[in-house]
């Protein structure tokens, strides 16, 4: 199972300042196999995107509804 807990920051600006994810393997798993996942999870997109973060661009408009244009 993978599950996850994270921390929130406990000063203006909010925001999550830590993310820990944990694998948790069946009784058995091999070293190998172990490692093949460690490697993988190291690899993932969303770890990748964390660890180098995206830049963030925020808009607002007002919505015009197609009938009243």
């Amino acid at each position: 199972s993978v599950h996850c807990t994270w921390t929130m920051s406990e000063v203006v600006p909010w925001r999550v300042t830590g993310v820990d994810i944990g694998v948790d393997l069946p009784l058995g798993t091999s070293p190998a196999r172990q490692a093949a996942v460690d490697r993988a999870t190291a690899h993932c997109t969303v770890h990748n995107t964390l660890k180098d973060p995206p830049v963030v661009r925020v808009h607002s408009a007002v919505h015009v509804p197609t009938a009243a244009r």
